[in-house]
């Protein structure tokens, strides 16, 4: 169950856990999905996780009812697609500061909606009047299209931390080791420490630096992605590389890594 599973997450040295909580969308309004969790079951897992000492965060997150990529989505009516989104992550602001939780995802992965300075306006407007619901740590959680985009100027204005899915593709190999994944993370690295320099604020990573950072390899251990051959050992590798090179990170940039599920 829940709280068996995060009493494992506490066993293996995990310090903070992030739960999804997912809607779709149809452009105009917003609603579960199968695999929104009910708040109660919400809540619950959440006390789990302090039950043994994890700090949580929640994220917030819109996907289209038709299955067509997020980073994608564009709405006829901008503002009619933002008001909803404002119910809804207003309902969660008041909840995950009802509930303690220490960092709130409220929206991310919307790359057709960062992309104009009007949009960006809107969604800076929406975390304004969520920092008067919420006061815990509020931030997006930007892919890495939208971290070229998005100025500085957005997340000073908005967010307390900048939220980013650093899934960058590193290696065409069919293996590659940690050592070869270190040395492709490097200009990447170098990226995002531009942008806690020119925001003032740490980054948070979210994702599994996995099957995303290597082309050759499933995404996940479990996916049929045609001429891509699910391998344990490369998601080990990865893994790796990944602490190998954040593990310093963090005492320079960033302030929290959220890893996806291991095989």
């Amino acid at each position: 169950g829940v709280a068996e599973g995060m009493k494992r997450l506490a066993e293996i040295g995990a310090r903070q856990v992030l739960l999804p909580v997912p809607h779709l969308t149809d452009g105009r309004t917003i609603w579960p999905g199968s695999r929104t969790p009910r708040v109660l079951c919400l809540v619950r897992a959440t006390q789990a996780a302090r039950e043994h000492g994890l700090a949580v965060a929640w994220s917030v997150e819109v996907d289209p009812a038709d299955r067509s990529p997020r980073a994608s989505l564009e709405p006829a009516d901008r503002d009619v697609f933002f008001a909803a989104y404002g119910e809804l992550a207003r309902v969660f602001a008041e909840l995950a500061q009802a509930e303690g939780v220490e960092l709130l995802s409220a929206a991310g992965g919307l790359t057709s909606l960062t992309r104009d300075p009007a949009d960006r306006d809107r969604w800076v407007r929406l975390f304004l009047d969520l920092h008067t619901r919420y006061f815990g740590a509020l931030f997006y959680t930007a892919d890495r299209v939208e971290l070229e985009q998005i100025d500085g100027g957005f997340w000073r204005s908005c967010c307390d931390r900048v939220g980013i899915r650093p899934d960058y593709s590193l290696s065409d190999a069919t293996l590659p080791s940690a050592e070869q994944l270190h040395a492709a993370w490097e200009p990447h690295l170098e990226a995002l420490a531009a942008v806690f320099e020119d925001t003032g604020l740490r980054l948070i990573l979210v994702g599994a630096p996995a099957y995303p950072a290597t082309t050759r390899c499933a995404y996940r251990p479990t996916d049929a992605i045609p001429g891509r051959i699910p391998d344990e050992l490369c998601q080990l590798e990865a893994y790796r590389a990944w602490f190998d090179v954040f593990a310093p990170a963090a005492a320079q940039f960033s302030s929290d890594h959220f890893l996806g599920e291991v095989a």
